[in-house]
């Protein structure tokens, strides 16, 4: 006798990326996903206090153990941040295109 499939469960970009935005020295996440739901990539912006390696690990634990979802961990990029936090990222460094005032 073998145990009952269970159906896969259902997860949306939003709760995954809430997810992933609780994670120690996290900044900023996004998912990329196909319609079907296979995750394409996965972005995360940090700070420097968990290493890039690490913060891959625990964003692969952590979509695994609350979502059942396998995400392989090439799919994941990961950018650091001196910032602490999205009110505090500097705005673009050159202004937008220059306009001459008549």
């Amino acid at each position: 006798m073998t145990a009952p499939r269970e159906e896969r469960n259902r997860w949306t970009i939003q709760e995954a990326e809430r997810l992933l935005m609780s994670l120690q020295g996290v900044v900023s996440a996004r998912i990329v996903a196909r319609p079907g739901g296979d995750v394409e990539e996965v972005h995360m912006l940090t700070t420097a206090e968990v290493r890039p390696k690490q913060t891959v690990r625990n964003v692969e634990s952590a979509l695994l153990a609350h979502l059942d979802l396998s995400v392989d961990h090439r799919k994941i990029s990961v950018a650091q941040t001196t910032e602490n936090g999205p009110g505090s990222l500097p705005g673009p460094r050159y202004p937008g295109p220059y306009r001459a005032r008549y």
